[in-house]
């Protein structure tokens, strides 16, 4: 099951909104590259338990780390094998560049904002 179109990342605010378990044991995150580490630190530290206190669905998340200067992007290209899974890439454009992959199951879909 995916969510994005044509197997192209697009925007999660442009894709039916979503709820994510956070509680899953299929969720998890990835990171390489230069500053990996400290990505994967801040996400730790900051995304998820803002993430995880607010109860946020994937595009109130999207709006949330605007300030951090964090863009969530479907990923098409990850091959999912359970019904619920989903896979998206958050994408750190200042600090930090680079991406984090995230891998989870859906709670609910929704419509479209």
């Amino acid at each position: 099951m995916t969510i994005s179109m044509a197997n192209k990342s697009v925007s999660v605010l442009t894709v039916p909104d979503c709820l994510i378990d956070l509680d899953s044991q299929s969720f998890y995150c990835s990171s390489t590259g230069m500053f990996d580490e400290e990505r994967l630190r801040f996400f730790e530290n900051k995304v998820f338990p803002l993430w995880y206190a607010h109860h946020y669905s994937l595009h109130q998340l999207a709006n949330a780390l605007i300030q951090f200067d964090i863009s969530l992007w479907t990923a098409p290209e990850v091959a999912l094998t359970k019904e619920n899974a989903f896979a998206f890439w958050m994408r750190f454009d200042k600090q930090y560049q680079g991406d984090i992959l995230v891998q989870c199951e859906l709670l609910q879909r929704g419509r479209m904002h």
